[in-house]
């Protein structure tokens, strides 16, 4: 198979970035936006519980590198549509609009049979964020 991203792992600037250690495994979720103090990336992570929750980190917007992550989840499922679908227990993060009144505007799927959709407020998130070091540790 030939790519057309040579090097994927070698080249700068690439968002490396796993789950917590309470976590199993992470996805990407909506683009990044832009935020004054870099780029917002939504991303989901399952647990060893197999309940898949949102959370963010901020992007360094010229390295791509991870500059903070959150330390609380941004959505866990709640509602009774975000615990029971075809699979139960997830909701991942699909779009997100920084508004201009401060709130990121976010759309996201919930246990694989509904969408939802919710506001954060970006100064909140960016507060509740902690600091990576450069070699990706909290």
């Amino acid at each position: 198979r030939s790519s057309l991203i040579q090097n994927r792992h070698q080249r700068p600037g690439r968002i490396h970035l796993g789950p917590s250690p309470a976590g199993l495994g992470v996805g990407a979720g909506a683009p990044p936006i832009p935020a004054d103090d870099g780029l917002l990336l939504f991303y989901h992570e399952r647990g060893a519980d197999q309940v898949y929750t949102a959370r963010a980190c901020l992007l360094d917007s010229a390295t791509g590198r991870v500059r903070a992550i959150t330390r609380q989840l941004v959505l866990t499922p709640e509602l009774s549509w975000e615990r029971k679908g075809d699979v139960d227990n997830v909701v991942f993060v699909q779009g997100a609009h920084r508004l201009d009144d401060g709130r990121i505007y976010l759309t996201y799927g919930a246990a694989d049979r509904a969408v939802g959709a919710a506001f954060i407020n970006e100064a909140d998130l960016i507060a509740s964020m902690l600091p990576v070091d450069e070699g990706g540790s909290l």
